[in-house]
């Protein structure tokens, strides 16, 4: 019959075990399903508070409902519960998992009552639901006891099965850089900056592809393209210009291009750092871009020659990196500059070129990447180096 005199008491609670009242009848879940992992297991138990031998406890029989679509229950557990207390031959404790989506649980006893503070019974099962889903069990009849039993059970308190998506970053999945600076020649002067963008292994909804200025400012953002293989829903432009967002249904191919273009905004001497990074949209991700990129964007007057090893040598000034510092080799001995900038644009070492070499430690500076500007005669020319 059904259990009329229920007050069914639907609560989430955590894994922790909570001791249930002696005249109620309580439902501890204790995992939280990960979808993303290879065991997606449950664990439930049933409580009735603690049992004295007072009580007279010698039988149970209890069922318990479950949804057949997110949940397949396979075992029951024993050790550690009152139900291992009552075991008699192989037939008690016993758990009955014919009719679907119910689970019925009993043992019995024949000589002594059981006493004590644990679980009646525990059971555990597979989960073939989503990260969306979340499942309460049920108590579709009036729980049995033998009748010498006198704890009177009327209340019901249940709990949820709860599954999460723990997502993992894919540190090749995402956008990079394809070069390592882009320069501008002053105000309204333009430069464009290439990406890749690699999603393949990331399924989901949609993804978003940003491009975004930091300060200080030598430019705005003109316009964000993104090539063939990419279903482009639309792009954003923030008002001010220093964002731009790329809303992508789907991608083909394990590598699409996209391009910056960036229009100068100053005529002073400045740099900063143009950013682009990845994002996937959609329920149960197991998989996100960790892969994001950095470059520095030049503004000067006079145009920015960048090399990849020593300063050229057309100004008669050469700087080699040896060791923790920056030799600098005047040979000509024209008065000129040296500014040493990190990737944030921030100038961190100042030195002005007499006639002779000059030896510029940096072994106090943090490890990263930075550029060397040196300027001769109103002549801007950079290399970049790692400490």
């Amino acid at each position: 019959m059904k259990f009329a005199m229920i007050v069914l008491l639907a609560v989430v609670t955590t894994a922790s075990k909570i001791v249930a009242a002696s005249d109620t009848l309580s439902i501890d879940s204790y995992r939280i399903i990960n979808t993303c992992s290879g065991e997606q297991r449950w664990v439930f138990s049933v409580w009735i508070g603690e049992v004295y031998f007072s009580d007279s406890l010698m039988s149970f029989d209890i069922t318990i409902g479950y949804d057949t679509a997110h949940l397949t229950p396979t075992t029951g557990l024993w050790l550690g519960t009152l139900a291992d207390k009552m075991r008699f031959a192989d037939i008690s404790p016993y758990i009955n998992l014919v009719v679907p989506g119910e689970i019925r649980v009993g043992a019995f006893t024949l000589t002594t009552p059981v006493k004590g503070n644990e679980p009646l019974f525990a059971v555990a099962g597979d989960y073939k639901g989503t990260c969306m889903d979340r499942d309460t069990f049920s108590l579709p009849y009036s729980p049995e006891f033998n009748k010498e039993f006198k704890v009177s059970i009327e209340f019901f308190r249940t709990d949820t099965v709860i599954a999460v998506a723990d997502a993992s970053e894919n540190l090749n999945q995402g956008t990079a850089f394809l070069q390592d600076s882009a320069t501008l020649t002053g105000r309204d002067s333009t430069t464009a900056a290439n990406f890749a963008v690699y999603l393949s292994e990331i399924p989901a909804d949609q993804y978003t592809v940003e491009v975004r200025l930091d300060s200080p400012l030598p430019a705005a953002i003109d316009s964000l393209t993104l090539s063939e293989g990419l279903n482009v829903d639309s792009i954003f432009y923030s008002s001010d210009r220093l964002r731009a967002t790329g809303y992508l249904s789907s991608i083909t191919g394990d590598s699409i291009e996209g391009r910056i273009y960036l229009r100068g905004v100053t005529n002073d001497t400045i740099s900063s750092q143009l950013i682009v990074e990845t994002r996937a949209i959609g329920n149960c991700l197991c998989k996100t871009p960790g892969l994001s990129d950095t470059i520095v964007v030049y503004n000067a007057v006079q145009p920015i020659v960048s090399v990849e090893t020593d300063i050229h040598d057309d100004v008669g000034i050469k700087v080699t990196q040896i060791d923790g510092g920056l030799l600098i080799q005047n040979r000509h001995g024209q008065p000129g500059t040296l500014n040493v900038v990190n990737v944030l644009g921030i100038t961190v070492s100042n030195t002005t070129l007499g006639s002779d070499n000059t030896w510029l430690p940096l072994d106090l500076l943090p490890r990263g990447m930075y550029y060397a500007i040196v300027v001769v005669s109103g002549s801007h020319q950079v290399t970049k180096f790692e400490l």
